[in-house]
């Protein structure tokens, strides 16, 4: 048995033990979306984008709520935040990337998770507290023609900052309404009181509310492009597999490498003897060449093993499933590897 057999048998045995296989339940989704729903949400998704890169952020918007309409995932939440990022509505941009995190969790990367918790902190700037109270109940409230609620609403409503209009109305009362600049972090309290009509008195017409500051404009501000989200892959089965078979080579490995040194240092001690018995010597020599030519064979499987474990690795890695968004990033080429396996070498080649 040769030093470096025995520093091969050593260091496969040490590895077999620190290495584990961890596995992890996939997620579970109740009604998956049928092929034509995933279709006509990627259309819509990569139609969102498109419109996005016009300019055309309201457009954009109904497109990438289409798509989470039609086939959830929580990539989308992340670009509808961002557009909503672009038209100044902090409210529901903080709704959404909030979303975004909620339903992502650990899928999310560290690095996009922590560029949403940057574009949340300025929105909590960006975001007032305004409580509206109206004279009578049962009127319906709107902030920039959305509907806030109905009197009384009882607590303070989220609103984003810049000159938001407030309406108030009822039948048979005077719809009013009032412009008020609101800054981030304000607490508000707006009172709108709404005059009855007298019989056949007819409401007097309120002017049209003119574009405010949170309104989209011709001029919009410079864009910040959705990027392309990040992609759920199913679990790898093939690596898994692959490796825990490794794994098990590589232990029989180890273990045929400990007997063949044992048998070999037994074979030594009976050749130092004085007068060794030549069926015993002879059935030893051939035990030790045995147990050797096993454990070789074992290291020869571990060594292929671990190459085609690392081939299955990498492509998994590097494969680009579609997701329910659209992916237009084209897929990397699939990385080859080959073990090489002749007289007296062992290795392995292939290019990625």
């Amino acid at each position: 048995m040769s030093i470096a057999r025995q520093w091969i048998a050593r260091a496969m045995l040490g590895a077999m033990v620190a290495t584990s296989v961890v596995t992890a339940a996939a997620p579970a989704h109740a009604q998956q979306p049928t092929a034509g729903q995933r279709d006509e949400a990627k259309r819509r998704f990569q139609a969102g984008l498109d419109l996005f890169k016009e300019g055309n952020y309201q457009a954009s918007l109904v497109e990438f709520k289409r798509a989470y309409e039609i086939a959830p995932n929580y990539n989308v939440l992340y670009n509808i935040g961002q557009v909503y990022f672009q038209l100044q509505d902090y409210v529901n941009a903080s709704k959404y990337l909030n979303q975004y995190l909620d339903e992502g969790g650990k899928r999310i990367t560290p690095t996009r998770r922590a560029e949403v918790d940057t574009d949340l902190d300025k929105l909590k700037g960006r975001i007032a507290q305004v409580t509206v109270t109206v004279n009578v109940s049962g009127a319906q409230i709107t902030v920039d023609d959305q509907p806030l609620g109905q009197s009384p609403i009882g607590q303070p409503s989220l609103v984003s900052a810049g000159k938001r209009t407030f309406t108030a109305s009822k039948e048979g009362r005077q719809t009013i309404r009032k412009t008020v600049e609101v800054a981030g972090g304000d607490r508000l309290e707006i009172q709108l009181d709404l005059p009855e009509l007298a019989p056949g008195q007819v409401p007097t017409p309120l002017p049209p509310v003119t574009p405010t500051d949170g309104q989209p404009s011709d001029t919009p501000p410079p864009p910040v492009a959705p990027t392309q989200p990040e992609v759920e892959k199913p679990f790898p089965v093939a690596p898994v597999v692959a490796w825990s078979v490794t794994g098990v080579l590589g232990v029989a490995t180890a273990v045929f490498g400990v007997l063949a040194l044992g048998n070999d240092s037994d074979l030594q001690e009976l050749k130092a003897t004085a007068d060794p018995d030549p069926a015993e010597l002879e059935s030893k020599a051939s035990s030790t060449s045995t147990t050797a030519l096993v454990s070789d064979i074992f290291l020869i499987g571990t060594v292929i093993g671990a190459g085609i474990s690392i081939g299955l690795t990498i492509d998994y890695a590097t494969s680009d499933p579609e997701p329910v968004e659209g992916r237009i990033r084209p897929a990397p080429p699939k990385p080859v590897l080959k073990a090489n396996v002749g007289p007296g070498s062992l290795g392995l080649a292939g290019t990625f």
